[in-house]
């Protein structure tokens, strides 16, 4: 029988075979009666070699397992993820608007720094002056990862020199975005999605190229083929929404990949040169916030505790998006409705609760009993401050 690489795969060498083997070669060498006992000294070596062969063949199974994008795992994974044009997801940092307060006129720099009271910091995307009594500049964390997620009104310390006429700064929404590096599993299992569209001017492949950017955490692609606006959307055109990343990366993404007389659509731009040296504006949006507050009313029974108001606000988290504790859910997608039925679905295993009323909105106090719409540039998010339950 034949192993290791053969035509129908890899073939394992299993331990009994192996010290069969070697108890063979140790009998034509020294005569069919020498003792291989595990007493004697014969025995005990074929039993070591035995075992060290064993480990050896193990090892070039992990090996050859490595190759393939299905049983890859770690840096193994990473090479078989090249073979499709994939890369592993980098931890990436969350970003938020932040509202600077103060004297009309006051100008904020970009690359300002303001944070938390626990030194999670962020910078100023862009510059901005004061008018009205405040301004709102986007902002990026310093640190990436899933501890650069932080609740609303929690950005309240001034890091940087403060200029003249700056008062005081917040940030009216959470911060979105922030994640670990991406896991094997994720990887894997973005690369069985995808791996078709890596390539060509679909919007699949758009969206492919677009998580690909580093610092992108999400991304909403939508196109119109028609010779008609649908809604805002432009004729014959594509619309990228994206969450995080580097305006020229998410740029450059669109434009390898979108096809030729094909508008692009958006607020933000930024300028790309083409492969013939030609610059070529792209356009595009990032997301805001849509802040989802609930009203939860519950009879109650005698199972009732204190924790199962805790278990009602970790379950709308869980569902719509959000911070809770120092653990971040990544929620639905941009552009994800709130719907009123699976917001009463997550609490179906509540402790407690005979029967449950679910209100929501995007303002408080939330009196409304149907889905939520959320548009095309909008992220649902909660959080536990937004979440009443009586």
């Amino acid at each position: 029988m034949s192993y290791g690489i053969t035509p129908e795969g890899w073939v394992q060498k299993d331990f009994d075979t192996i010290k069969t083997e070697i108890e063979a070669e140790f009998r034509a060498e020294y005569g069919s009666d020498v003792n291989l006992s595990v007493e004697d000294g014969f025995g005990s070596l074929a039993a070591i070699m035995s075992r060290r062969e064993d480990a050896q063949w193990k090892h070039l199974e992990d090996v050859w397992y490595s190759l393939w994008i299905d049983t890859a795992l770690g840096a193994a994974l990473d090479y078989a993820l090249n073979f499709g044009g994939l890369q592993r997801l980098s931890a990436a940092p969350s970003t938020v608007t932040v509202r600077f307060t103060g004297t009309n006129g006051t100008i904020i720099p970009i690359d300002f720094v303001i944070g938390t009271p626990d030194s999670v910091n962020f910078k100023t995307l862009t510059s901005g002056t004061i008018s009205g009594g405040f301004v709102d500049i986007s902002c990026q964390c310093l640190q990436s990862g899933t501890i650069s997620n932080v609740l609303s009104n929690k950005i309240t310390v001034i890091v940087s020199t403060p200029p003249v006429g700056l008062t005081s700064v917040t940030n009216p929404s959470q911060s979105i975005g922030g994640r670990e590096i991406e896991t094997d599993i994720e990887a894997y299992t973005r690369y069985v999605t995808f791996a078709n569209t890596a390539s060509g001017t679909s919007k699949d492949a758009i969206y492919n190229a677009l998580i690909l950017v580093s610092g992108v955490a999400q991304a909403l692609v939508e196109d119109n083929e028609t010779e008609d606006y649908i809604g805002t959307l432009p004729p014959k055109s594509v619309h990228a929404t994206v969450l995080g990343g580097a305006d020229a990366g998410i740029g450059s993404a669109i434009m390898a990949h979108k096809s030729a007389g094909i508008l692009t659509f958006g607020a933000s731009s930024v300028v790309i040169t083409d492969d013939q040296g030609n610059p070529q504006t792209v356009k595009f949006d990032r997301p805001t916030v849509a802040n989802i507050y609930y009203i939860i009313n519950v009879t109650k029974n005698a199972s009732w505790n204190a924790g199962s108001v805790d278990d009602i606000k970790l379950a709308l988290i869980k569902y719509v998006g959000g911070i809770y504790g120092s653990t971040s859910y990544a929620g639905l997608p941009i552009g994800g409705d709130v719907l009123h039925w699976k917001s009463l679905s997550a609490l179906n295993n509540i402790p407690g609760a005979d029967n449950i009323q679910v209100l929501l909105g995007k303002s408080s106090p939330p009196t409304l009993s149907n889905n939520i719409a959320i548009g095309a540039n909008e992220l649902a998010r909660t959080e536990v401050a937004f979440i009443t339950v009586n």
